[in-house]
């Protein structure tokens, strides 16, 4: 295992490392990752393979920055929350942190079919890149060559023309040391207090199982599923009333009716009385 060897050619941290990541994100069917890819993806040490927060400590790598130091899965974090709010001629997606922001990856569903044409990258120093399938899904990260940031505070990151709704999916945030950040979302109108968090799934990838984290501000009723990328509900965790406070769940790959699933990759979906939160994660056996 080497981090950083993306491309497995023996040697870390190279600009086509940081090419074939950022074709990973966009288009993973083009551009997949075996075992030892998504063991050297875990850049910056937390447990928790081939996200954007890899990504900005792959970038810092590359430009002399210091090398990431092991972190811990589940570790406190930095909170914020991303959400779309209305425009003139489409949606903006905003995002607000308490520090600045290194990079941003977004999985979302449009309510009207959409080309790259349509976004537009709303922060300076930055770089975005957009991946469409089928037209209303889309994938989008943003990200630095030269470790640029995002200022923190209320800020918008992107604008979508053309649609008035847009479905937040999954979204990853990582600061500007290349930390994964906690996170809330929302949809435009609504307001997810920030209590409510979904953290990264540890470990990812994870054979045959894993364990995902979240807190809840006030008791009420929870939902968290497992669904396919076709999403198709695949197992349902919870769905219960939990009371206020911090919650762990184990899923040990495993279908509603007792059976392995296959390898892939899953969404893990958090819906609350006040909205819904959704990660990425990664079978691999």
């Amino acid at each position: 295992m080497l981090p950083g060897d993306i491309n497995l050619n023996g040697l870390a941290a190279e600009i086509s490392d940081v090419i074939y990541f950022t074709n990973h994100f966009i288009n993973p069917a083009a551009y997949p990752f075996d075992a030892l890819q998504y063991a050297n993806s875990d850049v910056n040490r937390d447990n928790i393979a081939a996200t954007v927060a890899d990504l900005v400590s792959l970038i810092r790598m590359l430009t002399g920055g210091s090398s990431p130091s092991p972190k811990t899965a589940g570790a406190a974090r930095s909170a914020s929350e991303v959400h779309s709010v209305t425009a003139d001629d489409g949606l903006l997606i905003d995002y607000t942190s308490p520090v600045m922001v290194g990079g941003a990856r977004l999985e979302v569903t449009l309510d009207h079919p959409a080309g790259v044409e349509d976004f537009s990258l709303l922060q300076s120093g930055m770089t975005m890149d957009v991946g469409i399938q089928d037209s209303i899904h889309a994938t989008v990260l943003v990200y630095s060559w030269d470790n640029s940031a995002m200022p923190s505070g209320d800020q918008s990151l992107f604008e979508v023309r053309g649609v008035t709704r847009v479905t937040i999916d999954s979204v990853e945030l990582a600061d500007s040391e290349g930390n994964l950040m906690l996170l809330t979302a929302s949809q435009a109108g609504d307001n997810l207090p920030v209590g409510y968090t979904l953290e990264q799934n540890y470990p990812n990838p994870f054979n045959p199982e894993t364990m995902i984290d979240f807190t809840l501000p006030r008791t009420g009723k929870v939902n968290l599923s497992i669904y396919n990328v076709l999403g198709q509900n695949v197992a349902t965790l919870v769905n219960e009333e939990l009371p206020a406070g911090y919650h762990q769940v184990r899923w040990d790959g495993r279908d509603q009716s007792g059976h392995p699933v296959a390898s892939g990759v899953y969404l893990y979906r958090l819906v609350t009385e006040a909205g819904s939160l959704s990660r990425r994660m990664v079978l691999l056996k």
